[in-house]
């Protein structure tokens, strides 16, 4: 388990103060190599020990792969991969935004560098 650094987790806290103010939508954005992935399980985490449900999509696989192992490495969940069949399909998901608490979207900018965007419902505690 991954214990978060000081801006590690200011970024953590401001992404559920912004979920808490009720503004569903947030983009994690830190320098590369500080941690933004860490960063995420730990809110995947907040999310699922409240009781929460958590969809992670994004366009390649191996971005799935790098999530999940993250998650498990930073929290201990276990998560489940599902991969369209052909890479070169546009898949179309359609879903209930109420089934999740917590909707990411992980994009790596052309391989240079990922970004997190986050549609999340956090109730004040």
């Amino acid at each position: 388990m991954f214990k978060l650094r000081p801006y590690q987790s200011e970024a953590r806290d401001a992404i559920l103060r912004e979920w808490a103010d009720g503004r569903k939508k947030t983009l994690l954005v830190l320098p590369t190599g500080t941690g933004k992935t860490v960063v995420f399980a730990k809110v995947v985490e907040h999310q699922v020990m409240r009781g929460g449900r958590a969809l992670i999509m994004a366009h390649r696989g191996e971005l799935l792969t790098q999530a999940s192992d993250k998650i498990y490495e930073a929290s201990g969940l276990q998560t489940a991969l599902e991969k369209a069949d052909s890479t070169n399909a546009v898949q179309r998901i359609a879903f209930e935004m109420d089934m999740y608490e917590l909707v990411a979207w992980i994009d790596d900018h052309k391989n240079e560098y990922a970004s997190f965007i986050l549609y999340g419902d956090q109730d004040e505690e």
